[in-house]
Parts: C-alpha cells; sequence; structure tokens
C-alpha cells in the first residue's frame, strides 16, 4: 500500500510537535481542566446545579473542539495561537456537537449489540471529527469520510486507540497532572494519523448548506 501509515512514527511527531509547542497545549489543557473540575464540584441540591452540569458538557465539547484545531495546526509546522479559541465557527461547533453525539451512539449500540461491529466502528469512525473541522463538512459526510480515510487500517486504528487509551490512563494515574501531557499529546496523535491518512487519499468535495 502506498504512503502507509506506522504508528511509531506518528507518535513519535506528535510527542516531538508537543514538546515545541507544549506551554500552548498545556496552558489551555489546565484552563478547561480547572473549568471542568469547576463546574463539576457544584453540589447536585444547588440550584444552578442543572446549569453547571450543561455548562460543563458544553465546555467539555467545545475543549475537544479547540484541541483539534490546535493539533491541525501543529501538525501542519505551524504555531498555535490563544485567539484561535475566541476565533471559532459556532455553526461548525455545532455541527461537531452534534456530530459527536451521533457517532457516540452509533458505536454505543454496536458495542452493546455486537461487539466485534462495535470495535469496528470505533475505529473506523475515530477521525470523523478531523474531517469534519478540516475539510469543512457535514456530520453524515465526515462520518462518510472517516470511513473512506480508515479503509483498510482497520488495525492501526485499532491499536492507535488503544494507545491513547493506555496513554491517558497513565496520565490520570500520576495525580491527575500527567493529564495535561496524555490529553493534548492524544489529539496531536490523532491529528498526524488524520493528517497521513489524508494526504494519502483523494479528498471529496461536498457542497455544505447551512
Amino acid at each position: 500500500m502506498n504512503n502507509p501509515l506506522s504508528l511509531k512514527d506518528a507518535f513519535y511527531s506528535a510527542w516531538t510537535t508537543f514538546k515545541r509547542h507544549a506551554s500552548v497545549f498545556v496552558t489551555v489543557t489546565f484552563v478547561f481542566l480547572v473549568l471542568g473540575v469547576i463546574l463539576g464540584s457544584v453540589d447536585r441540591h444547588h440550584q444552578y446545579s442543572a446549569v453547571a452540569g450543561i455548562a460543563n458538557i458544553l465546555i467539555s465539547f467545545f475543549a475537544a473542539y479547540v484541541m483539534i484545531r490546535f493539533s491541525l495546526v501543529a501538525v501542519r509546522g505551524g504555531t498555535p495561537q490563544w485567539r484561535e479559541i475566541f476565533n471559532v465557527t459556532w455553526g461548525e461547533f455545532g455541527w461537531y456537537m452534534f456530530a459527536s453525539i451521533l457517532v457516540s451512539l452509533i458505536q454505543g449500540i454496536g458495542i452493546v449489540l455486537l461487539v466485534v461491529p462495535g470495535l469496528i466502528l470505533l475505529a473506523r469512525l475515530a477521525l470523523f471529527s478531523f474531517s469534519l473541522i478540516d475539510e469543512d463538512l457535514l456530520p453524515i459526510d465526515s462520518i462518510k469520510r472517516s470511513w473512506e480515510l480508515t479503509h483498510g487500517h482497520f488495525w492501526q486504528m485499532f491499536f492507535a486507540g488503544v494507545i491513547i487509551v493506555a496513554l491517558n490512563i497513565v496520565g490520570a494515574m500520576l495525580f491527575g497532572i500527567g493529564v495535561l501531557v496524555s490529553s493534548p499529546l492524544s489529539f496531536i496523535f490523532s491529528a498526524y494519523i488524520y493528517e497521513k491518512l489524508r494526504n494519502a487519499s483523494v479528498p471529496i468535495v461536498v457542497e455544505k448548506t447551512v
């Protein structure tokens, strides 16, 4: 296969990129982590607990959205800028949340009904968020694009997922502080995989209407 995907090379490149932009990635992760902890600490009997819960969910989505955008910039040799957080396309962010929920439901149903198909869906749809944001696709088109990009790469995507899960478990075990490294590193690692497969693929052209 032309332009083979090497997880070893992708992880090494991700680590190198993370070190180059560590201050930005760690700081952004820390800010979102603190916000999540503050909102999550609101007592469930408090009158604003429901609002805090919804805000926490939205911040979680927004944090992932920002990290994906930062990671794409970094893997392409750019420098992630704080101002990018405030330069958000809110329509795109809305589609990202919708697509994330949709993909989670699809993957969850696959796991519950039949484990093997569920694992296949987890691996093959792992890049939907990158294609949605980077290629300006609608949710269904981003899902199709991820399926297209990962064709013939199931095992590599599966083991990439294992690496990411293990990385974040280790990060959480280090008194939670390790997440400041493991979380952004996971996004950058995924971005390198996406970039490698995207460059090896013929992009689809979709007319996006909102």
